[in-house]
């Protein structure tokens, strides 16, 4: 799968927004590591830290979601046109909505490592001593979990972890550790 800039996708969902067409979008979920296709009722576009976001309702979900412009592999304009719907205010420019998450996670992290969680949407993240900070992520799928426990390594210190899997360190390690033998796997030399 290719994702782009998103830049091709703008166009057709502006060109969608003032008449009120709906749009039929290929969309990759970070989060879940799927790709789907969806219907959607575009509401808003709108950029923040560097990306393209669109507000729509989404037909499959039953309620308005927040898409990345830039996972959107492929986008149809279609001729029908959705119903008015009204726009709730925008979340204080909040790029992820934790309404919907399916668990959090909260861990300590020295300061110096806060880049490891650049491209990681954060509920908070609140200064500690001795050069160290105290994080809230919310997770939205286990593949995103997977991904932030590798990342993170033995770099942070689990706090609190809430999630379907288990709760607390010891289900956290569970998940990293299950992720990266899968993960290993991959490199494994097959047997003859």
């Amino acid at each position: 799968m290719s994702l782009g800039s998103g830049t091709e996708h703008l166009a057709a969902l502006r060109d969608a927004l003032e008449p009120r067409r709906l749009v039929e979008i290929d969309y990759y979920s970070h989060g879940r590591d799927e790709q789907r296709r969806r219907v959607i009722e575009p509401l808003r576009l709108w950029a923040a830290q560097g990306q393209w976001y669109v507000d729509a309702w989404c037909r499959a979900a039953e309620a308005r979601r927040r898409f990345r412009v830039d996972r959107i592999v492929s986008a149809t304009v279609l001729d029908e046109l959705a119903p008015t719907r009204t726009l709730d205010p925008p979340a204080s420019g909040a790029v992820f909505n934790a309404a919907g998450a399916e668990s959090s996670i909260v861990f300590e992290l020295a300061d110096d490592d806060r880049w490891l969680l650049d491209s990681t949407p954060l509920e908070s993240i609140d200064p500690l001593d001795h050069g160290r900070v105290r994080v809230k992520v919310a997770i939205g799928g286990r593949a995103f979990l997977e991904r932030l426990l590798l990342r993170l390594g033995d770099r942070a210190t689990i706090l609190t972890f809430d999630s379907p899997e288990g709760t607390g360190a010891n289900a956290a390690a569970a998940v990293r550790s299950a992720a990266a033998r899968r993960v290993l796997q991959c490199y494994a030399t097959p047997k003859r």
